[in-house]
């Protein structure tokens, strides 16, 4: 059986898709943490420590007016699909 190749075009006509309301808050509560750029230093780890640290995330809720129950904190991979797309991290 040979081996398969999947290429993915993205066209430049294509308008950016907006970030999700668990996403906006990702990026809040760490551009509030590092307003200038995130330091090479700093892994996804300690990022995924910040944003689901249970008080930082039900601040940030408490901000947005979500009313209790609140969402349950974000996952690693969620925290880092987040900071890619929005290009703070590689």
């Amino acid at each position: 059986m040979g081996a398969y190749r999947i290429v993915v075009f993205k066209s430049d006509d294509e308008p950016e898709r907006q970030p999700t309301l668990r996403e906006q808050m990702i990026l809040a509560i760490v551009r509030r943490r590092y307003p200038r750029d995130i330091p090479a230093s700093v892994t996804i780890a300690d990022l995924h420590r910040l944003v689901a640290n249970p008080e930082t995330w039900k601040a940030e809720c408490e901000r947005r007016k979500i009313n209790p129950p609140h969402p349950p904190p974000p996952n690693r991979d969620t925290v880092a699909r987040a900071l890619r797309r929005a290009s703070l991290i590689e």
